[in-house]
């Protein structure tokens, strides 16, 4: 099928195009959220102070309790409160899952077509978050909640892109004209989007380099190789995999050592195969 010639995509395309060409149409964080990233790095911030701000946001505080009592946390007693949740988890942490829940709020829609969309999308994204988190942390070299968020955000283009639609005055675009405006704009959205919510360089990078099996090659073993190792096995899972290389030949999989490099039959890393109900519980813990 050949959408993008169509007269529908051109249509598509033109909104898409006229948002990325005006920073002011990309959307702004929540004002809850800034508030909570101005407490994180004051100088005079404490556990008590940053809980109270973040109690604020009712689902945060929620999204917060269920993380800090999932399987990514499993050496804590569970939380009992926003206060325990910052204790435990600390300043890093607490910030990179409040971003993960800003993206997911900022995006939602209302009406019945978006909101379907926007859920397989937020389910994809979720899923391959959770698998470069659980290879983060059985590898050891990159924080999982840094593997969250930044496999997240590697893609937040795409939910940019789909964002242009939630107004209503288009109709949702279809699957493979959602996916054929990701392919054109999702990087160039994904990068203007993060620039304008002054995030740091590292994150750009990576929506720059994600999907390229090669990146960082000469580099030591880093978080653009956890979220291509997390973006390859989802993408396996899609049934995709008549298009991937096998996995020895991604540079992320040539710096695993051989304590962690172990591949099944199904040419998947064993740590993911085996931990696959794990990486389905760190999901579950972000919905």
């Amino acid at each position: 099928m050949d959408v993008v010639n169509s007269s529908d995509y051109a249509m598509y395309k033109s909104a898409v195009a006229r948002v990325l060409n005006d920073s002011e149409q990309l959307p702004s964080l929540s004002g809850i959220t800034q508030d909570i990233r101005h407490a994180l790095v004051r100088s005079d911030s404490c556990a008590h102070s940053l809980s109270k701000v973040i109690e604020r946001d009712t689902e945060l505080s929620q999204l917060l309790l269920r993380y800090a009592s999932s399987v990514m946390m499993h050496n804590y007693m569970p939380p009992q409160s926003v206060f325990d949740v910052v204790r435990i988890l600390g300043v890093a942490q607490v910030e990179r899952v409040t971003m993960l829940h800003a993206v997911k709020a900022l995006f939602s829609g209302n009406t019945q077509a978006y909101t379907r969309v926007f859920a397989a999308a937020w389910d994809r994204l979720i899923t391959k978050a959770s698998m470069s988190a659980l290879i983060a942390k059985k590898v050891g070299l990159v924080a999982p909640d840094y593997a969250l968020l930044g496999s997240l955000l590697s893609e937040v283009g795409t939910l940019a892109v789909l964002s242009v639609f939630k107004s209503g005055d288009l109709p949702v675009p279809d699957r493979d004209t959602y996916v054929a405006l990701c392919r054109e704009f999702a990087k160039s959205l994904g990068i203007a989007l993060l620039q304008k919510w002054e995030m740091d360089e590292e994150y750009i990078q990576l929506v720059r380099q994600v999907g390229n099996w090669q990146a960082a090659e000469h580099d030591p073993f880093g978080l653009i190789d956890v979220i291509n190792l997390g973006l390859y096995h989802s993408l396996k899972a899609r049934m995709t995999a008549n298009r991937l290389p096998p996995i020895s030949h991604l540079a992320a999989y040539q710096k695993l050592t051989e304590k962690h490099s172990a591949i099944t039959d199904t040419n998947e890393l064993e740590i993911v195969v085996i931990h696959r109900d794990d990486i389905r519980a760190i999901a579950d813990s972000l919905y």
